[in-house]
């Protein structure tokens, strides 16, 4: 008997969990600064009010930049061709192994990332990742949410693809976004960071490859 046999549908989470923790700059690592001066010049704020605001988020959620489009427009389309246009997702650094596994594992997979729709493009033409591979591909911009870790999240993932929270299996490098998917009943698994004792972690695997494989073996 395997340790997956009540998983029905994969949930994975994509920044830094489809690929490896990266050491340097990327999209989603050292950008706060020209991210606030672009969402301020957009909504002609002054810089210091935009920082302020974010802040705020930060202390109740995981990605300020996510959960701020509920309250400023944010111009995703510019951000991500800002950030492409300076060689940031050509910084990525991916594992050349986990297209393939991908492709391999027949089981339902569901992309669950705070990103949007055009940052999940450019990181899956550098990571070599086909978008028919997964069943759904839930962005902050497919789904007028506040980003992970609100539990209203997840459920709005649960409502989409129509299945029981004890039937998934959420895969996360973030501690912290892991916690509402356990609360919900989900199998949570943490992968490509530090272990952590946190409770609410099921199952711990340093290196993403690792748990596909096993996914695909049964």
């Amino acid at each position: 008997m395997s340790k997956f046999d009540h998983i029905t549908t994969w949930i994975f989470d994509m920044d830094e969990t489809l690929y490896p923790h990266q050491t340097g700059e990327t999209p989603v690592k050292g950008q706060s600064g020209k991210a606030v001066k672009l969402l301020a010049a957009h909504n002609n704020l002054p810089e210091e009010q935009v920082q302020a605001q974010l802040d705020a988020l930060a202390k109740t959620h995981g990605d300020a930049f996510a959960a701020i489009r509920k309250i400023l427009p944010f111009p995703f389309d510019a951000w991500y061709k800002q950030l492409k246009d300076e060689g940031l997702y050509a910084a990525i650094e991916p594992c050349p192994e986990v297209p393939e596994l991908l492709e391999q594992m027949k089981q339902p997979k569901i992309l669950f990332t705070n990103g949007g729709n055009g940052h999940v493009d450019h990181v899956f033409e550098q990571c070599g990742f086909k978008r028919d591979w997964f069943d759904q591909i839930i962005t902050n911009e497919t789904h007028d949410v506040l980003p992970k870790p609100a539990t209203e999240s997840y459920e709005a993932v649960l409502a989409a693809i129509g299945t029981s929270a004890h039937t998934c299996a959420f895969v996360e490098d973030k501690v912290l976004n892991l916690e509402p998917a356990k609360k919900l009943g989900m199998t949570t698994i943490q992968v490509n960071t530090p272990q952590s004792e946190a409770s609410y972690i099921d199952l711990y695997y340093a290196e993403i490859k690792q748990l596909l494989r096993d996914i695909i073996s049964g």
